[in-house]
């Protein structure tokens, strides 16, 4: 879960311009639809998709506490559906890149 932490901070580091954009309210939408997942294809679909969101907003701002809610949520749901812990953590090692 420590790596999901880090997502929260990837996602929603400082931003180091004026226009960056605040992504909060779009890791809380992945989280209800991680939790509303039944299968793991689902909940696979929607790491991927946080994947994107962070890979497209490096410089985003955002709500730290709520996105460190909203990617544990995402990845507790992701677990339950399904996904194993070696898949969500090799798909999350693509944001250190």
């Amino acid at each position: 879960m420590r790596k999901l932490w880090l997502v929260g901070c990837v996602v929603f580091g400082v931003a180091t311009s004026g226009c960056a954009k605040d992504v909060t309210k779009d890791m809380e939408a992945l989280a209800d639809r991680a939790c509303a997942c039944k299968d793991a294809k689902c909940a696979t679909a929607v790491i991927d998709d946080l994947v994107t969101l962070a890979d497209k907003n490096k410089s985003a701002r955002g709500d730290e506490d709520r996105a460190k809610k909203a990617a544990e949520r995402i990845g507790m749901c992701a677990v339950q559906a399904g996904v194993d812990l070696q898949t969500l953590q090799s798909k999350l090692d693509k944001l250190g890149n």
